[in-house]
């Protein structure tokens, strides 16, 4: 503990009234700070201040008058040691988050005091301990695999932290587009009668997985940089990490979703052929596709603050518009409608995966070509898009 004669008494500091408050919130970080040394002391791990709690201590010779947090960074070897410790070592009213203890979402730790309150704007509906904190980031090296390294930590923090707190876990990637089937299966024949399709569970399994693949990415992808605002802010790192690690953590997912794929083609005598060998280079080029969409929705949401919702609003147009619950021949003559159909992108990934899937046939080449030029194209323009907008992320935000 701090010296009892800390000075709580209201006071001017650099033209800066600094409240009773916030001097309280000051005890409490350094009471914190104090716990953290005595721990990185006794483990023989080294850290610094940094930022704004760097930059007080050297120009105000305490905290900036007008900051009410502590910064610390530690290189990446002993941040991961002090990750197994911490946790053991903290006891009430001492609490160590990471991803690992508590469901949160950002790349670094706190340290929290139990007993208080400090309830972040942008966390304010969220389930975690939100007591008054310091915050502890991992200080990478710059060579080239540091990149590689935070996209696995990300692809890593995404899956985990979707399934945190959940009884039945990862096995969502299961029941999810599951469930969907077996309520589709069961009503859309009633609203499509006369419409014959063979093999029709299948060929339902086979355009919803895929498409839950897309939507989820595109959706939870859009939001990818204002959902990491706390760490952007604070932190330097290549931002299309963000981007990268939401599309590569909805591919291994997708890639554990198509055994459900592989059972109902079993199950229900389709079976399966060398054809299933074309699936990854379909994944593969779906994913270009949705890494493009992300780049460029993900940048604009910084600025247009209710893109999210319209972007929701299109994934259910695309939906109606994509051969999901339907055969594309069923609109042979619905006129322009139907163009649209054959023209959406969508169109072609759904049937090149049931050519491997269901009818063992290696998709038309010529129309997958096109569909990865065109995907190829969307991601350079994405990119480009991205790049551009996000000079303005931390303005924005």
């Amino acid at each position: 503990m701090i010296n009892k004669e800390f000075c709580f008494e209201e006071e001017i500091r650099d033209g800066y009234l600094v409240t009773e408050r916030v001097k309280k919130i000051w005890y409490t970080e350094i009471n914190l700070l104090i716990a953290f040394d005595r721990m990185c002391k006794e483990h023989n791990l080294k850290y610094s201040v940094c930022y704004g709690t760097l930059l007080g201590a050297i120009r105000h010779k305490g905290f900036i008058p007008w900051d009410d947090d502590i910064d610390v960074f530690m290189m990446r070897d002993d941040y991961n040691k002090m990750l197994k410790i911490a946790p053991n070592y903290f006891k009430e009213p001492y609490f160590f988050q990471s991803a690992y203890t508590d469901v949160m979402v950002w790349g670094f730790s706190k340290l929290r005091d139990s007993r208080t309150t400090a309830i972040e704007f942008d966390d304010m509906k969220e389930q975690f301990n939100q007591g008054i904190f310091i915050d502890i980031f991992p200080l990478d090296s710059t060579d080239d695999g540091s990149a590689k390294m935070k996209t696995v930590t990300n692809i890593k923090k995404d899956i985990r932290g979707k399934y945190k707190g959940s009884f039945l876990g990862v096995l969502w990637s299961f029941l999810n587009p599951l469930l969907q089937v077996v309520v589709y299966y069961i009503v859309f024949p009633y609203l499509m009668r006369g419409a014959t399709i063979p093999n029709y569970i299948v060929y339902l399994v086979t355009g919803i997985i895929p498409w839950t693949f897309f939507a989820t990415v595109v959706t939870t992808g859009t939001t990818c940089i204002k959902t990491n605002q706390g760490i952007i802010k604070k932190v330097y790192f290549p931002r299309e990490i963000l981007v990268i690690s939401q599309v590569l953590s909805g591919l291994i997912n997708f890639f554990i979703s198509c055994i459900i794929v592989v059972l109902f083609c079993l199950a229900f005598g389709v079976g399966i052929s060398i054809h299933i060998l074309i699936i990854p280079v379909i994944a593969i080029i779906q994913s270009i596709l949705c890494m493009g969409i992300v780049f460029i929705l993900s940048s604009v949401d910084v600025y247009i603050q209710d893109l999210e919702y319209i972007v929701t609003f299109i994934i259910n147009m695309l939906f109606y518009g994509t051969p999901i619950l339907y055969a594309l021949s069923q609109f042979n003559d619905a006129g322009i409608l139907g163009k649209l159909i054959q023209l959406n992108p969508l169109t072609t990934i759904m049937n090149a995966y049931r050519d491997g899937f269901l009818y063992h046939q290696w998709p038309e080449m010529s129309g997958l070509l096109i569909v990865t030029l065109f995907s190829v194209v969307v991601l350079i323009v994405g990119y480009i898009i991205f790049k551009k907008l996000e000079k303005g992320f931390a303005e924005q935000l």
